[in-house]
């Protein structure tokens, strides 16, 4: 009884969601551009441009998919590219972090010699 219940419920939740998906995923297309440029902010294409170039070409895919008609396909690609750009750009803040510290604990290292050698005269 189990199986034949879930086997429903299955059904159910296929039909529901094929009949929400019968408008093009505009809001998670643009959610995907955004993030696009948020991730350009953080210097992403100094960090990573391998990885917003793949984003990229994987947007052009969720418009191929559109274009067919395919939106529940297209949504699930553009949540996925958006998940993927918005980690891109944390990673490329996390690397911008990291270069400003070690440019900071350079110039500390340099007032330091400074220091002693004032001391030193």
């Amino acid at each position: 009884m189990g199986k034949k219940v879930s086997f429903y419920i299955m059904i159910i939740v296929l039909f529901i969601s094929g009949c929400a998906d019968k408008n093009p995923p505009l809001e998670n297309v643009a959610d995907v551009k955004m993030a696009l440029i948020q991730a350009k902010e953080a210097n992403a294409l100094e960090y990573a441009p391998q990885k917003l170039q793949l984003a990229k070409e994987q947007l052009k895919k969720v418009d191929l998919l559109i274009e067919e008609g395919k939106f529940a396909e297209a949504k699930f690609l553009a949540q996925k590219v958006a998940a993927d750009v918005r980690l891109i750009e944390k990673q490329s803040l996390n690397k911008n972090l990291h270069d400003n510290i070690a440019i900071l604990n350079r110039q500390i290292g340099l007032v330091k010699k400074e220091v002693i050698n004032i001391k030193e005269d």
